[in-house]
């Protein structure tokens, strides 16, 4: 019997591509942010919940220092200063920083904002990040894992991922969103004990989304 031939398509995958640029300013961006989230996690995950938390009262969207990013949150988002340095400022124009906490759930939302020629690559920016959290002082058994996602139409990727801090299991789900010369990031943090911490970090991250211009 003559043999039959069988024809093998080869579907080429097309990888998503992000903008790219500047490897070393980006980890660097990258350690600014983490090490200022971090300085929360470290200070304020060591207190007990309150009973009468913010969390029990009703939650708003907000959209912090009037930024295109808006998000559901149970309290008011609080700004804090951060200063670009004088390493970044021939690239970066402007850093902010917003926080909401109730002493075991904290968030920061990070806008920063590139000068026109500077593209986002969030990729790299979630490398940075990753190493950082790996290095902190008290941090073990860090792991994570990000998917790509789109939100308003932009490209972005979602991060979950597991750590210990000094013995306590803790749990940190963030989304990184770019568009063009700007970066968003919403990062959440709490103690992995706690099933109600973790659907409220899903119910933030869910409601986060980009204004059009």
């Amino acid at each position: 019997m003559p043999k039959s031939r069988v024809r093998v398509r080869h579907v080429r995958i097309k990888r998503r591509r992000y903008p790219r640029f500047g490897k070393e300013i980006l980890i660097l961006i990258a350690i600014i942010i983490a090490a200022g989230t971090w300085k929360v996690v470290i200070h304020e995950s060591r207190h007990k919940r309150d009973p009468h938390s913010p969390t029990a009262a009703g939650w708003k969207r907000y959209s912090p220092g009037g930024s295109r990013l808006s998000l559901a949150l149970p309290g008011e988002p609080q700004s804090e200063n951060v200063n670009v340095p004088e390493t970044l400022r021939a690239k970066v124009k402007q850093i902010s920083r917003y926080k909401y906490s109730d002493e075991q759930l904290q968030v920061a939302v990070w806008d920063t904002l590139y000068f026109d020629e500077v593209s986002t690559d969030i990729q790299q920016a979630t490398e940075g990040a990753r190493q950082t959290m790996r290095h902190s002082e008290g941090v073990t058994e860090y792991t994570d894992s990000s998917t790509p996602i789109a939100r308003s139409g932009r490209s972005g990727l979602l991060v979950t991922g597991t750590f210990k801090r000094y013995g306590e299991a803790m749990e940190i789900e963030a989304i990184l969103l770019g568009d063009g010369p700007r970066l968003w990031q919403v990062i959440v943090t709490h103690p992995a004990s706690g099933h109600d911490l973790t659907a409220e970090s899903k119910r933030i991250l869910d409601s986060v989304s980009l204004e059009q211009m």
